[in-house]
């Protein structure tokens, strides 16, 4: 990735080990431009009903849901219409009305360990090495 495309993660990065980061996720080959986000209207286990635009959604394509004040990251696995299934199965009750964000999905977590690697190459490319627990 280019420097000025790292900051984001690098200023993640270098919150440190104490303190709970909020880090974008980022995919190579899926195209977040004019995804919007949705919201939830149930759920269980490895499905949810969305309510909004779903043509735009992508199979392998992550996604935070906010429930609660804090954000759990999923991916898509199969679209049906307006119900998504997703990996990993749900974390917290779906009571209606989460915010699910795909125009940019986050991580909420902690940095795993006490390794954190940032490497800036002749052409201003940037290696990063570093894992997030999820907080929850």
């Amino acid at each position: 990735m280019h420097a000025a495309q790292s900051r984001p993660l690098v200023t993640a990065i270098r919150a440190g080990l104490s303190s709970k980061i909020l880090c974008p996720v980022i995919i190579a080959g899926i195209d977040l431009t004019g995804q919007t986000d949705c919201t939830a209207q149930s759920g269980a286990g490895k499905s949810i009903t969305v309510t909004g635009v779903t043509s735009t959604k992508e199979v392998g394509q992550f996604f935070s849901l906010v429930a609660n004040g804090v954000r759990y990251l999923h991916e898509v696995t199969a679209i049906n219409g307006q119900v998504l299934s997703i990996n990993p199965s749900l974390k917290v009750a779906i009571g209606g009305g989460e915010i699910l964000e795909f125009a940019v999905p986050k991580i909420e977590g902690f940095l795993d360990g006490v390794d954190k690697d940032v490497t800036i190459g002749m052409i201003g490319n940037v290696g990063l090495s570093f894992r997030i627990n999820e907080s929850q």
